[in-house]
């Protein structure tokens, strides 16, 4: 997971410390809506949490089954597979809610607990009158898109000086103001000292910044890009194919050795073959061809002639010897 969700900021003690802070009761000022965002944040780790875990257990219960041994590479590849595709599944049903509510609480227009989004006015005849609110220099209104945004502010209590947080939003619902927030401020140790100074809790609280060196995410990422990883900073996984080996237990293994041979190897083995082939040749041929001749002349039976018919000085008898 990542580490805010280990940190302090997603602590009670540290809630606690910002509750104990409120003294501005206006939605753009942390100690009135920082607590509520950072409450956000830590609902989104611990169900970040809890939806990998299910996904965990229902994985662990997957049986990888071959009808036959698979090769090293073709078990890595498929096991990839697999582990791809969970990755995918795990992060589709944690963020797929969050915009399933995204959806219904903007279409149906609900009223934010902390009024952020609508303004509640009492008219003489003691009627309440409820208005929209905008933000951006009145560009924005929550009626039209609940995205709208403003930086989060820290007023003093005095009200003399004003500290705008890095990366801190507050917006029409809580939610998406901290989904399009960043951790900035978090990371660097001058910038939280600042806001425990404008803060003035009553509470102490030492919390410890955030390491950028443990996150594969730029400090200015924003809780969207977590939550669109699941709130995961890395993903750890194992195949071995040996313990595959043991598991299958083969009796009988086989292979099939492919290669290929280069031209000079094939010109070499063929002036062999044919060299090979002549000589065996001339030690068959021979004896091939006296065979058959002597096979074809058994075959010719001797002709018979009468003696005044012969030629002379032939002696009939020798031809066939």
């Amino acid at each position: 997971m990542h580490q805010v969700c280990s940190s302090d900021f997603v602590s009670t003690k540290w809630l606690a410390h910002i509750y104990a802070a409120a003294d501005l009761y206006i939605s753009n000022d942390f100690s009135y809506t920082g607590g509520p965002l950072f409450q956000a944040l830590a609902t989104f780790c611990s169900l970040a949490k809890k939806n990998l875990n299910d996904t965990l257990a229902i994985f662990n219960t997957t049986r990888f089954i071959s009808s036959t041994m698979l090769a090293e590479d073709l078990f890595v590849q498929r096991t990839q597979s697999i582990i791809d595709a969970f990755k995918r599944t795990t992060i589709k049903s944690f963020i797929q809610p969050f915009n399933v509510v995204r959806d219904i609480t903007h279409s149906n227009y609900l009223m934010s607990g902390l009024l952020t989004n609508t303004l509640i006015f009492v008219n003489d005849f003691l009627m309440a009158i409820i208005g929209i609110k905008y933000y951006n220099n009145e560009s924005c209104n929550c009626f039209l898109t609940s995205t709208c945004l403003a930086p989060l502010t820290r007023r003093s209590m005095n009200g003399s000086r004003i500290f705008t947080i890095p990366g801190l939003y507050i917006g029409c619902y809580l939610v998406e103001a901290m989904r399009s927030s960043s951790l900035e401020c978090f990371y660097n140790q001058t910038c939280l000292e600042q806001v425990e100074f404008m803060l003035e809790s009553p509470l102490s609280f030492n919390a410890t910044v955030l390491d950028p060196s443990r996150s594969q995410f730029h400090i200015n990422s924003s809780i969207d890009a977590l939550l669109s990883n699941a709130m995961i900073e890395r993903w750890y996984q194992n195949v071995s194919w040996s313990n595959y080996y043991k598991q299958c237990n083969p009796n009988v293994c086989t292979f099939t050795f492919t290669n290929k041979y280069n031209i000079l190897y094939i010109i070499t083995t063929l002036i062999g073959l044919v060299g090979g082939l002549f000589q065996v040749l001339k030690l068959i041929v021979p004896h091939a061809v006296r065979f058959i001749r002597h096979r074809i002349f058994r075959a010719i039976p001797p002709s018979v002639t009468s003696p005044n018919n012969m030629s002379e000085g032939i002696d009939p008898y020798n031809v066939y010897k």
